[in-house]
């Protein structure tokens, strides 16, 4: 350890170890959770109180202990759906919000908050909506998504003003403030601020005022105001240790340091080091990347370039997380798709409504317009019935060559073994549940990255053998991940051959690679498995060869006696299909080579060789290419 080291995780625990005890005020939020805790056990009987008592304990619990929040939240929404009890749904589904999006998974919360809001327009709670709606607010700008912030948060605030909800109208003011200071507008900041402090005054809360500090102190800050910034941030940080707000302390830590121009460089690290450590505590990914960055700068300033790549590689980890276009993407599919079920349902009430007024003014008429409106129907229906007999017939000619194309040309494209995709997921979701957070992202990476070029390659006859062979390397990837490392993987390609005007079918090369990996490999015991993939151009031919040095093909029959061999056996012809139309098109010669391997009379692999005749066409992409590789 660095001299200087010891002294200053000292000092940051210590701020930690202070935070965690605190005097009267902090007594009293423990004090709060003992007796609701004790109102469980002395109250049995399930009814909405002792559900309404299980919601605010999970609430209380989210920045303390996520696991027992966590366990809170499943028993207000298990009993809440036994007893179809709308509200304790509506709860479930908030707190269930607040879970994942201090994970920064922004979808799930999404997600979580809409079917709140659902149940709560079912139970007639606008206050309820009115925070579901906020906190939608919050996660659009966790991805710097301002305007949709503002969009939700502003919906939030007709609520609350409507319910006299002055706490809930403080802290939206406040997040809208948020927004302004993300993009630099300073002076609008400060209005919305004061428009909402004057709210936070009526209520008097402490965690608001601390919110509230440390925004002010930002703004001071940016106006040079060092002084009146510290101050506002001292304020901040009481009002966040008096109510216990772990992660506002972490802000706080980090904007003292991130804004603060007049502290030392010792004091700024142990400030960020504060916050980095109770975001890791209270489990807050957005406060950890953030802390992560200023610390990867930091130590970069002081040249202290192993602490600044390791904080730089927790950075790009956890802001990955965030801000992935899946999360982004699918937080605005959520948001959109309930705004056309909202509008549906709306649009629904008008036509009942409609159609009640409607039945009032025609009750007499009816039976004569269902008559005229019956007959007009049977008629269209009979006439359009009579033109598309017709049209069918001289469209079923000229459709069923069409078709019978259409499938062989689909069937081609069933290039992937569904066991292996299902394998896949497992593989994501065992390190998902072993919280093992890196190798499921990098699995699922490398699995979206796969799937992405499958589907690309789908809608072509062929492709860039550069990118079939980047495909079938990630699928030997995914493979080894799968099957433990348990073999080598090499490869030798003719550079030539990756010149992207050299086509080939989609994924030709594949049905073997498995074979090898499943059938030759996997049920192998030997510790030097291999798998080797090479390319070459010899004597006008372009040989592709697969080799590993596994079981052999006889052994491996007797594995798969009981297995589903249909499916491997289509994969093989499905290749030889294509190479023969790839062959028809370009005017060559394509052949397909099987070899068992043998060593001493005993089995020790086999080696796949597909032979390209290189015709014109070939010969002058390949021309090309080793005159642009000279």
């Amino acid at each position: 350890m660095k001299p200087g080291t010891f002294s200053r995780f000292f000092l940051v625990y210590l701020l930690i170890v202070i935070t965690a005890f605190l005097p009267r005020e902090t007594f009293a939020q423990w004090n709060k959770i003992d007796s609701l805790e004790k109102w469980i056990i002395d109250n049995p009987t399930i009814d909405s109180q002792y559900i309404l008592t299980l919601h605010r304990l999970s609430y209380s619990y989210i920045e303390r202990d996520v696991q027992k929040a966590f366990e809170y939240y499943e028993k207000v929404n298990t009993l809440s759906n036994e007893r179809n009890f709308s509200y304790g749904k509506a709860l479930a589904q908030f707190n269930l919000g607040l879970l994942t999006s201090s994970s920064a998974n922004y979808d799930a919360g999404i997600q979580a908050y809409l079917k709140s809001i659902q149940y709560a327009d079912s139970s007639n709670s606008e206050r309820l909506k009115a925070m579901a709606l906020n906190n939608i607010g919050d996660n659009f700008y966790q991805v710097n998504n301002y305007e949709k912030c503002r969009e939700y948060t502003s919906q939030a605030i007709a609520i609350n003003k409507k319910l006299s909800a002055w706490r809930g109208i403080a802290l939206n003011y406040e997040l809208l403030a948020q927004c302004d200071i993300a993009e630099k507008k300073f002076d609008i900041a400060k209005k919305r601020l004061d428009s909402g402090y004057k709210y936070g005054l009526i209520i008097g809360d402490d965690a608001v005022f601390s919110i509230y500090n440390n925004s002010y102190g930002i703004i001071e800050s940016h106006k040079g105001n060092m002084e009146a910034a510290r101050k506002y941030f001292d304020k901040a940080m009481m009002g966040a240790l008096a109510d216990k707000r772990f992660r506002s302390s972490s802000n706080i830590y980090r904007a003292k340091a991130e804004y603060l121009k007049n502290i030392s460089g010792k004091q700024k690290l142990i400030y960020l080091d504060s916050a980095y450590a109770l975001a890791i505590q209270t489990r807050y990914t957005r406060g950890k990347s953030l802390a992560a960055k200023l610390l990867m700068e930091y130590y970069q300033k002081e040249k202290r370039i192993d602490s600044a790549i390791r904080y730089l590689n927790i950075y790009r980890i956890t802001n990955d997380s965030i801000f992935s276009d899946n999360n982004r993407r699918s937080m605005i599919i959520r948001e959109s798709d309930w705004r056309i079920r909202s509008q549906e349902i709306e649009n629904e009430k008008l036509k009942q409504i409609a159609a009640i007024q409607k039945s009032e003014i025609a009750s007499k008429n009816l039976l004569l317009i269902s008559g005229w409106i019956l007959f007009g129907l049977l008629a269209t229906t009979a006439f359009f019935f009579y033109k598309n007999q017709k049209a069918s017939r001289r469209r079923q000619i000229s459709e069923y060559e069409k078709k019978i194309l259409q499938v062989q040309m689909e069937s081609l494209k069933a290039q992937m073994n569904p066991h292996f995709i299902f394998n896949c997921l497992n593989s994501i979701e065992n390190f998902v549940i072993k919280n093992d957070r890196v190798s499921a992202s990098r699995y699922l990476n490398k699995f979206s990255a796969l799937i992405r070029m499958i589907l690309e390659g789908s809608n072509s006859d062929t492709i860039p053998f550069e990118k079939d062979f980047a495909a079938t390397k990630i699928y030997v990837e995914l493979e080894r991940l799968r099957f433990n490392n348990k073999f080598n993987f090499t490869t030798e390609i003719d550079p030539r051959l990756l010149d992207p005007e050299f086509q080939v079918p989609p994924l030709f090369l594949q049905p073997y690679v498995e074979n090898a990996i499943l059938h030759g490999m996997g049920p192998s015991e030997r510790t030097d498995l291999k798998l080797s993939i090479n390319a070459f151009i010899e004597n006008d031919y372009i040989h592709f060869v697969v080799e590993d040095n596994g079981i052999g093909r006889k052994q491996s029959s007797k594995y798969r006696m009981n297995k589903n061999a249909e499916h491997k056996s289509m994969g093989l012809r499905l290749t030889q299909d294509k190479l023969d139309i790839y062959s028809q098109r370009l005017k060559t010669k394509s052949e397909i080579e099987i070899h068992d391997l043998y060593h001493d009379d005993e089995p020790t692999g086999t080696k796949v060789v597909l032979k390209i005749q290189i015709g014109e066409i070939l010969k002058g992409t390949l021309y090309e290419a080793k005159d642009h590789n000279s």
